[in-house]
Protein backbone atom coordinates (compact mmCIF):
# COMPACT_ATOMS: atom_id res chain seq x y z
CA UNK A 1 0.00 0.00 0.00
CA UNK A 2 1.60 3.25 -1.13
CA UNK A 3 -0.04 6.31 0.40
CA UNK A 4 2.61 8.60 -1.08
CA UNK A 5 1.22 7.88 -4.56
CA UNK A 6 -2.31 8.53 -3.32
CA UNK A 7 -1.29 11.96 -2.02
CA UNK A 8 0.44 12.84 -5.29
CA UNK A 9 -2.56 11.63 -7.27
CA UNK A 10 -4.84 13.80 -5.15
CA UNK A 11 -2.68 16.86 -5.87
CA UNK A 12 -2.80 16.16 -9.61
CA UNK A 13 -6.57 15.69 -9.44
CA UNK A 14 -6.92 19.04 -7.68
CA UNK A 15 -4.63 20.76 -10.21
CA UNK A 16 -6.73 19.43 -13.09
CA UNK A 17 -10.28 19.83 -11.73
CA UNK A 18 -9.91 22.42 -8.95
CA UNK A 19 -12.73 20.55 -7.17
CA UNK A 20 -12.84 18.18 -4.16
CA UNK A 21 -13.93 15.43 -6.55
CA UNK A 22 -10.52 15.83 -8.24
CA UNK A 23 -8.81 15.07 -4.92
CA UNK A 24 -10.77 11.85 -4.54
CA UNK A 25 -10.34 10.66 -8.12
CA UNK A 26 -6.64 11.57 -8.15
CA UNK A 27 -6.03 9.79 -4.84
CA UNK A 28 -7.74 6.61 -6.06
CA UNK A 29 -5.84 6.60 -9.35
CA UNK A 30 -2.51 7.34 -7.64
CA UNK A 31 -3.11 4.60 -5.08
CA UNK A 32 -4.06 2.07 -7.77
CA UNK A 33 -1.09 2.84 -10.03
CA UNK A 34 1.44 3.24 -7.23
CA UNK A 35 2.64 -0.40 -7.02
CA UNK A 36 3.55 -0.35 -10.73
CA UNK A 37 5.94 2.55 -10.17
CA UNK A 38 8.05 0.51 -7.78
CA UNK A 39 10.84 2.50 -6.16
CA UNK A 40 10.89 5.21 -8.80
CA UNK A 41 10.23 8.71 -7.57
CA UNK A 42 6.71 9.63 -8.74
CA UNK A 43 6.28 12.67 -10.96
CA UNK A 44 3.37 15.04 -10.52
CA UNK A 45 3.42 15.85 -14.23
CA UNK A 46 4.83 13.14 -16.53
CA UNK A 47 7.47 14.34 -18.99
CA UNK A 48 5.44 13.01 -21.92
CA UNK A 49 2.80 15.62 -21.11
CA UNK A 50 5.18 18.37 -19.98
CA UNK A 51 7.37 18.55 -23.09
CA UNK A 52 4.70 18.72 -25.82
CA UNK A 53 2.47 21.05 -23.78
CA UNK A 54 5.05 23.78 -23.28
CA UNK A 55 6.65 23.29 -26.70
CA UNK A 56 3.24 23.97 -28.24
CA UNK A 57 2.87 26.97 -25.93
CA UNK A 58 6.15 28.36 -27.23
CA UNK A 59 5.08 27.86 -30.83
CA UNK A 60 1.75 29.63 -30.26
CA UNK A 61 3.37 32.50 -28.39
CA UNK A 62 5.87 32.96 -31.23
CA UNK A 63 3.22 32.82 -33.97
CA UNK A 64 2.91 36.61 -34.22
CA UNK A 65 6.68 37.05 -34.59
CA UNK A 66 7.51 37.88 -30.98
CA UNK A 67 6.89 36.49 -27.51
CA UNK A 68 5.44 39.05 -25.11
CA UNK A 69 6.17 39.31 -21.40
CA UNK A 70 2.50 38.59 -20.73
CA UNK A 71 2.71 35.29 -22.63
CA UNK A 72 5.83 34.29 -20.70
CA UNK A 73 4.07 35.18 -17.43
CA UNK A 74 1.06 33.09 -18.45
CA UNK A 75 3.33 30.12 -19.17
CA UNK A 76 4.96 30.62 -15.76
CA UNK A 77 1.49 30.65 -14.19
CA UNK A 78 0.75 27.21 -15.64
CA UNK A 79 4.11 25.89 -14.46
CA UNK A 80 3.14 26.98 -10.96
CA UNK A 81 -0.37 25.60 -11.28
CA UNK A 82 1.02 22.21 -12.30
CA UNK A 83 3.28 22.36 -9.23
CA UNK A 84 6.48 21.72 -11.17
CA UNK A 85 9.65 21.21 -9.20
CA UNK A 86 12.89 22.93 -10.24
CA UNK A 87 14.03 20.20 -12.60
CA UNK A 88 10.66 19.91 -14.27
CA UNK A 89 10.39 23.68 -14.54
CA UNK A 90 13.74 23.75 -16.37
CA UNK A 91 12.40 21.08 -18.73
CA UNK A 92 9.24 23.13 -19.32
CA UNK A 93 11.26 26.26 -20.07
CA UNK A 94 13.49 24.32 -22.46
CA UNK A 95 10.41 22.90 -24.19
CA UNK A 96 8.91 26.41 -24.47
CA UNK A 97 12.12 27.64 -26.11
CA UNK A 98 12.18 24.67 -28.51
CA UNK A 99 8.67 25.51 -29.69
CA UNK A 100 9.82 28.98 -30.71
CA UNK A 101 12.45 27.65 -33.10
CA UNK A 102 12.12 27.52 -36.89
CA UNK A 103 11.14 24.12 -38.19
CA UNK A 104 9.16 23.19 -35.07
CA UNK A 105 6.77 20.32 -35.91
CA UNK A 106 3.47 21.31 -34.34
CA UNK A 107 1.59 18.27 -35.63
CA UNK A 108 3.96 15.77 -34.00
CA UNK A 109 3.77 17.50 -30.61
CA UNK A 110 -0.01 17.90 -30.75
CA UNK A 111 -0.43 14.19 -31.52
CA UNK A 112 1.97 13.34 -28.69
CA UNK A 113 -0.06 15.42 -26.24
CA UNK A 114 -3.26 13.79 -27.47
CA UNK A 115 -1.73 10.33 -27.05
CA UNK A 116 -0.90 11.15 -23.45
CA UNK A 117 -4.51 12.14 -22.76
CA UNK A 118 -5.93 9.03 -24.48
CA UNK A 119 -9.74 9.33 -24.17
CA UNK A 120 -9.69 11.90 -21.34
CA UNK A 121 -11.60 14.70 -23.07
CA UNK A 122 -11.71 16.73 -19.86
CA UNK A 123 -7.91 16.66 -19.68
CA UNK A 124 -7.63 17.62 -23.35
CA UNK A 125 -9.91 20.60 -22.76
CA UNK A 126 -7.88 21.68 -19.74
CA UNK A 127 -4.60 21.56 -21.71
CA UNK A 128 -6.13 23.31 -24.71
CA UNK A 129 -7.36 25.96 -22.29
CA UNK A 130 -3.84 26.40 -20.93
CA UNK A 131 -2.53 26.94 -24.46
CA UNK A 132 -5.35 29.36 -25.20
CA UNK A 133 -4.72 31.40 -22.05
CA UNK A 134 -1.00 31.64 -22.81
CA UNK A 135 -1.71 32.73 -26.40
CA UNK A 136 -4.29 35.33 -25.34
CA UNK A 137 -2.30 36.64 -22.39
CA UNK A 138 -1.34 39.92 -24.08
CA UNK A 139 -4.97 40.80 -24.79
CA UNK A 140 -5.31 39.67 -28.39
CA UNK A 141 -4.87 36.42 -30.30
CA UNK A 142 -2.92 36.81 -33.54
CA UNK A 143 -4.58 35.26 -36.60
CA UNK A 144 -1.71 32.81 -37.11
CA UNK A 145 -1.80 31.75 -33.45
CA UNK A 146 -5.56 31.19 -33.74
CA UNK A 147 -5.01 29.07 -36.85
CA UNK A 148 -2.38 26.96 -35.12
CA UNK A 149 -4.56 26.49 -32.05
CA UNK A 150 -7.44 25.29 -34.25
CA UNK A 151 -5.02 22.80 -35.77
CA UNK A 152 -4.10 21.53 -32.31
CA UNK A 153 -7.78 21.15 -31.41
CA UNK A 154 -8.26 19.13 -34.59
CA UNK A 155 -5.24 16.90 -34.00
CA UNK A 156 -6.29 16.24 -30.41
CA UNK A 157 -9.68 15.09 -31.77
CA UNK A 158 -11.75 17.46 -29.65
CA UNK A 159 -15.19 18.34 -31.08
CA UNK A 160 -15.22 21.99 -32.10
CA UNK A 161 -18.48 22.76 -30.28
CA UNK A 162 -17.14 21.40 -27.00
CA UNK A 163 -13.96 23.41 -27.35
CA UNK A 164 -15.94 26.58 -28.06
CA UNK A 165 -17.90 26.04 -24.85
CA UNK A 166 -14.73 25.40 -22.87
CA UNK A 167 -13.00 28.42 -24.43
CA UNK A 168 -15.84 30.67 -23.30
CA UNK A 169 -15.32 29.45 -19.75
CA UNK A 170 -11.58 29.98 -19.91
CA UNK A 171 -12.12 33.48 -21.27
CA UNK A 172 -14.27 34.18 -18.21
CA UNK A 173 -11.46 32.96 -15.98
CA UNK A 174 -13.16 29.66 -15.19
CA UNK A 175 -11.95 26.09 -15.69
CA UNK A 176 -13.53 23.64 -18.12
CA UNK A 177 -14.27 21.11 -15.40
CA UNK A 178 -16.56 18.09 -15.36
CA UNK A 179 -20.26 18.23 -16.02
CA UNK A 180 -22.33 16.81 -13.17
CA UNK A 181 -24.56 13.87 -13.96
CA UNK A 182 -27.81 12.94 -12.25
CA UNK A 183 -26.54 11.86 -8.87
CA UNK A 184 -23.13 10.69 -10.12
CA UNK A 185 -20.01 12.06 -11.75
CA UNK A 186 -20.58 11.51 -15.47
CA UNK A 187 -18.56 13.91 -17.58
CA UNK A 188 -18.82 14.89 -21.23
CA UNK A 189 -15.58 12.99 -21.76
CA UNK A 190 -17.19 9.76 -20.53
CA UNK A 191 -19.72 9.88 -23.38
CA UNK A 192 -16.99 10.99 -25.80
CA UNK A 193 -14.85 8.03 -24.72
CA UNK A 194 -17.63 5.67 -25.81
CA UNK A 195 -18.27 7.61 -29.02
CA UNK A 196 -21.86 8.45 -28.13
CA UNK A 197 -23.80 11.61 -27.31
CA UNK A 198 -25.40 12.37 -23.96
CA UNK A 199 -28.87 11.75 -25.42
CA UNK A 200 -27.97 8.27 -26.73
CA UNK A 201 -30.17 5.42 -25.52
CA UNK A 202 -29.00 2.99 -22.84
CA UNK A 203 -28.90 0.23 -25.46
CA UNK A 204 -26.73 2.30 -27.80
CA UNK A 205 -24.35 3.13 -24.96
CA UNK A 206 -24.10 -0.52 -23.96
CA UNK A 207 -23.45 -1.56 -27.57
CA UNK A 208 -20.78 1.11 -28.06
CA UNK A 209 -19.06 0.12 -24.83
CA UNK A 210 -18.91 -3.58 -25.70
CA UNK A 211 -17.65 -2.84 -29.20
CA UNK A 212 -14.85 -0.55 -27.98
CA UNK A 213 -13.89 -2.89 -25.17
CA UNK A 214 -13.55 -5.77 -27.61
CA UNK A 215 -11.46 -3.62 -29.96
CA UNK A 216 -9.04 -2.16 -27.43
CA UNK A 217 -8.63 -4.93 -24.87
CA UNK A 218 -4.93 -5.83 -24.50
CA UNK A 219 -5.76 -9.51 -25.02
CA UNK A 220 -6.49 -8.59 -28.65
CA UNK A 221 -2.83 -7.66 -29.16
CA UNK A 222 -0.61 -10.44 -30.35
CA UNK A 223 2.56 -11.00 -32.30
CA UNK A 224 6.22 -10.18 -31.87
CA UNK A 225 5.79 -6.67 -33.32
CA UNK A 226 3.52 -5.52 -30.47
CA UNK A 227 5.61 -3.42 -28.09
CA UNK A 228 5.25 -3.21 -24.34
CA UNK A 229 4.33 0.45 -24.80
CA UNK A 230 1.39 -0.56 -27.03
CA UNK A 231 0.24 -3.07 -24.42
CA UNK A 232 0.37 -0.44 -21.69
CA UNK A 233 -1.65 1.99 -23.82
CA UNK A 234 -4.23 -0.70 -24.53
CA UNK A 235 -4.50 -1.54 -20.83
CA UNK A 236 -4.88 2.12 -19.90
CA UNK A 237 -7.54 2.72 -22.53
CA UNK A 238 -9.42 -0.36 -21.41
CA UNK A 239 -9.39 0.91 -17.81
CA UNK A 240 -10.66 4.29 -18.94
CA UNK A 241 -13.45 2.76 -21.02
CA UNK A 242 -14.57 0.66 -18.07
CA UNK A 243 -14.44 3.65 -15.71
CA UNK A 244 -16.37 5.86 -18.15
CA UNK A 245 -19.07 3.23 -18.63
CA UNK A 246 -19.41 2.67 -14.89
CA UNK A 247 -19.90 6.40 -14.26
CA UNK A 248 -22.52 6.59 -17.00
CA UNK A 249 -24.27 3.53 -15.59
CA UNK A 250 -24.45 5.09 -12.14
CA UNK A 251 -25.66 8.42 -13.52
CA UNK A 252 -28.40 6.76 -15.60
CA UNK A 253 -29.24 3.89 -13.28
CA UNK A 254 -28.34 1.33 -15.96
CA UNK A 255 -28.25 -2.24 -14.65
Amino acid sequence: MNWRNAVIGALVGWAILRHPVGLLIGALVGYALGPRWGDERPKVVPARMLQPLFALAGALARADGRVSEAEVAAAEHWMQRLDLNRRMRREAVAAFESGKQAGFDLDVHARELSAYCLVRLDLKLMLLGALHQITAADGAVHAEAARLHRRIVELMEVPEDLWQQAQARFDRGEDAGPVAGDGAIATVSDYHALGVSRDASDADIRRAYRKLLARHHPDKLSGAKVSEHDRRLASERTRQLIAAYERIKRARGIR
